[in-house]
């Protein structure tokens, strides 16, 4: 049986960080931290906007959106750009989370569309859920334990939220800012130092 020596057992050590930055990076998480904390913001901003002024949630969403949709495509396209080189199985795997998501986001439109007119909060918890529903499928796609999870956990407390409000109403807004916006900025800062170190 061979000693390892203390040299031997650092480079081992420097190894291993190498493979979890390549994981980190190969599943998108580096991005990910910044774009679950720009959504987390978001979502802590524009509830809390629906729940003081409800008369601007529209515009306050439009907004939130218009500044969280350019920010999620730059913060991939940095990633893109700063990580490893990636083989051509990962640019392949790139390209077809973009499809994916562009479809989550037609047939979004689509069925917001064909389900017209909303009644109270049913709007946010459908926009809510199907991005949820979208960070499970990736989760399951990716073998990524952390977006089936996340993606359940948010839907679990969108729906406490949305049900609760039938027998407490008037604190959806709220309860959406503080519990899934905190979350998702929870989740954004525990995958961006993880993918940091």
């Amino acid at each position: 049986m061979n000693d390892v020596t203390p040299q031997q057992g650092r480079e081992a050590l420097e190894d291993i960080e190498k493979i979890g930055q390549k994981i980190c990076y190969a599943a998108g998480n580096w991005a990910a931290g910044p774009i679950l904390i720009t959504w987390g913001l978001i979502w802590i901003a524009c509830y809390s906007i629906s729940h003081f002024a409800n008369h601007i949630t529209n515009w306050a969403w439009l907004v939130g959106n218009a500044v969280g949709i350019p920010l999620t495509i730059w913060f991939g396209w940095i990633a893109n750009r700063r990580g490893p080189v990636l083989s051509e199985s990962e640019k392949q795997l790139s390209k077809r989370l973009g499809w994916f998501w562009s479809g989550i986001f037609i047939f979004g439109a689509i069925w917001l569309t064909v389900l017209h007119p909303w009644a109270g909060h049913q709007l946010s918890v459908f926009i809510s859920t199907l991005i949820m529903f979208a960070y499970v499928v990736m989760g399951l796609w990716l073998e990524d334990r952390f977006w089936v999870r996340l993606g359940l956990l948010v839907t679990a407390e969108v729906l406490v939220g949305y049900f609760g409000s039938m027998i407490y109403p008037g604190y959806l807004g709220l309860y959406l800012a503080a519990v899934g916006g905190g979350t998702l900025l929870v989740a954004g800062g525990y995958l961006k130092i993880k993918c940091s170190r």
